[in-house]
């Protein structure tokens, strides 16, 4: 049948399969080809500027450095700070900071330990876990004392439970029943100075 088209028809439909194949190859390989080609010219222009900030921050590194270690020497001097050295030595100053803290405000000290001190944005933390035993004013002096203290003790975790009265044999112990103890956990923590680190 097709022998009975003239010769200008099969030339066109010959073209006309040759601009199908065409366009199948363009769909298929080089649409997906020019589509990567701008997406990968967007993130390189994305890394340009984001490589353009970094090098002005690089360019800006000392003043910053300067500017970090003249708050922080203003930070020492107002001794936000632990003053020991060492991590043991850190440790021991945040419990018996921490100790006479809960004496002060006529709590008891149950127990405390220190955790292994860890760097934390740069600097060494020194974390101590404390229990103590006292009524509500006890606990609302304790805490006003350790946050308002020097160095700059944070109190990053609290957990109170009431405390039931006692009955020794048939005679209740010798408390005001209007009193109501608590038993209190807390997790303190405070900071070296940076001088400190690496002993």
């Amino acid at each position: 049948m097709s022998r009975s088209w003239p010769l200008w028809q099969r030339r066109m439909l010959a073209l006309g399969i040759l601009g199908l194949l065409l366009w199948g190859v363009a769909v298929l390989i080089i649409g997906p080809v020019l589509q990567a080609y701008r997406a990968n010219g967007e993130q390189i222009a994305q890394m340009e500027r984001r490589l353009a900030e970094y090098r002005r921050i690089a360019a800006d590194k000392p003043a910053l450095e300067a500017e970090i270690e003249r708050r922080h020497s203003v930070l020492r001097r107002a001794g936000y700070f632990l003053k020991s050295r060492t991590p043991s030595l850190a440790s021991a100053e945040l419990q018996e900071l921490v100790r006479s803290r809960i004496t002060e405000a006529k709590g008891k000290l149950v127990s405390s330990q220190a955790h292994e001190t860890r760097l934390e944005d740069g600097r060494r933390k020194v974390i101590v876990d404390a229990r103590m035993r006292g009524d509500i004013g006890a606990l609302q002096q304790v805490l006003f004392k350790l946050v308002t203290s020097h160095p700059l003790v944070f109190v990053d975790e609290l957990v109170v439970t009431g405390i039931r009265s006692r009955v020794v044999g048939r005679v209740r112990q010798a408390e005001d029943p209007s009193v109501q103890l608590l038993d209190v956990r807390l997790k303190a923590s405070a900071y070296m100075d940076s001088a400190g680190e690496g002993t």
